[in-house]
């Protein structure tokens, strides 16, 4: 039988190490050894001896394939791993970023990639060597199965709309405030052809997105224009947790292009069409060469008519080129520069789009700034969130310095991360 076989340890072995009780434990070594026990017993023949010899090679050969196909890796993974023994591997910045009363630890990933680069390489699973180009299903995290059914009900519902508009949010009534005005500015057109979807990224009570949502006029202008809106807020406050909330923002979209902004910067309805002009592009790139591109560099202005340099973090991508780059790594902040650099090493192509704004004459992103007055269609509500917000304020945690913890990673003296959402997280609205 197959238990009795010489070669029968390494099944017991790599049960051992799969097992997350034993990731780190000082009796796994134990347990190893008393599979390799209680497999061979002692003999003195020559053929008892061949036989040890050869099954003791086979299991070594097993054990270094295994953990060259990051195999073992992949079973460490489990929420064990992701709720304390990862923490002490992040910059000391973010894992003890705690200012603002914000959690320390994270849950455990519901969502990994079969596939994903690590570095100037990739992260491969079974024959198939290319990246993967979505999220799916982490056995290793309990949680994870009833999360990516509820997504994928939610995605099939499906959708007539282009583009998704995702911003993250935290604690910027004013700034949200004058988002969903300029949407309502746009033509009936431009509007239709876009979702809208924002993440709460933990934002405490009275200064939720949703709060400034709720505001009756200004909830009364959203349904009227037929904005399709959703928010979905994290329920844990997370230090620094950029990385997640754009993935969680990809994950949820219901259409394959987004446009990834930021909270403090307005686009124009002339700048939307534009967004829209790149998607067609990029779709015809990708039907004739298969190749797909991540579009940044948006011109930006301030209220003094100054022009700024263009945002690094704002882009339009599509989810293939999103995932297929890795996704953010929840290991560490995201880093607009690292993941265009990940990006690029994907394969993807990345396309500079602001002189080709200013030969469209598009109007930069116009940037706002803590003097931006609240808009006249929420004002009352504004103002007492902003004051709310005034009189409730925290010492802003430091931002981590991680050049070096991303270099390690880039070099390969770190793993790439593939724990994908590594939190709870509602449909805030509708609700």
């Amino acid at each position: 039988s197959l238990l009795g076989s010489p070669i029968s340890p390494s099944f017991r072995i790599v049960n051992a190490l799969r097992s997350p009780s034993s990731v780190g434990s000082k009796t796994n070594a134990g347990a190893m050894a008393s599979s390799f026990t209680n497999a061979y017993p002692t003999t003195t023949s020559s053929r008892g001896r061949i036989l040890l010899l050869t099954s003791l090679g086979l299991n070594l050969v097993f054990i270094l394939w295994a953990s060259n196909r990051h195999f073992l890796e992949g079973f460490a993974m489990g929420s064990a791993q992701s709720d304390c023994q990862k923490m002490a591997d992040m910059p000391t910045q973010l894992k003890s970023c705690d200012l603002r009363g914000r959690s320390k630890q994270q849950l455990c990933g519901v969502g990994m990639m079969r596939n994903v680069w690590h570095g100037t390489r990739h992260f491969r699973s079974g024959n198939n060597t290319k990246p993967s180009t979505e999220l799916v299903v982490d056995p290793t995290c309990p949680r994870s199965a009833g999360i990516f059914d509820m997504a994928s009900r939610h995605r099939r519902s499906g959708t007539t709309r282009s583009m998704t508009f995702a911003l993250l949010y935290y604690e910027e009534p004013l700034f949200l405030s004058h988002q969903i005005a300029s949407w309502l500015k746009w033509s009936k057109e431009t509007r239709g052809k876009f979702n809208f979807l924002i993440v709460d990224d933990g934002s405490r009570p009275g200064l939720k997105a949703v709060d400034v949502i709720n505001d009756p006029e200004l909830h009364a202008k959203i349904v009227s224009s037929k904005i399709d809106l959703e928010v979905y807020a994290i329920e844990q406050d997370l230090c620094w947790n950029i990385a997640g909330a754009r993935n969680l923002a990809v994950f949820m979209a219901k259409t394959d292009y987004l446009y990834l902004g930021d909270a403090d910067t307005i686009a124009e309805d002339k700048a939307a069409q534009y967004m829209l002009e790149i998607k067609y592009e990029d779709e015809a790139t990708f039907r004739s060469s298969r190749k797909r591109s991540l579009f940044y560099q948006f011109d930006r202005i301030r209220s003094d008519g100054i022009t700024k340099k263009p945002h690094p973090a704002v882009m339009v991508i599509s989810k293939h080129a999103y995932w297929t780059a890795g996704g953010g790594d929840e290991d560490g902040m995201f880093t607009s520069g690292k993941f265009r650099q990940r990006a690029k090493w994907a394969g993807i192509n990345i396309a500079k789009i602001n002189e080709q704004m200013v030969k469209e004459n598009i109007l930069p992103l116009r940037e706002l700034d803590d003097a931006t007055q609240c808009p006249k269609i929420n004002a009352k509500n504004c103002q007492t969130m902003v004051k709310v917000k005034s009189d409730n304020i925290l010492p802003r945690p430091e931002k981590p310095d991680q050049e070096e913890y991303w270099e390690m990673k880039f070099n390969n003296q770190k793993p790439w991360s593939n724990e994908y959402l590594r939190f709870s997280w509602k449909l805030a609205y509708p609700g």
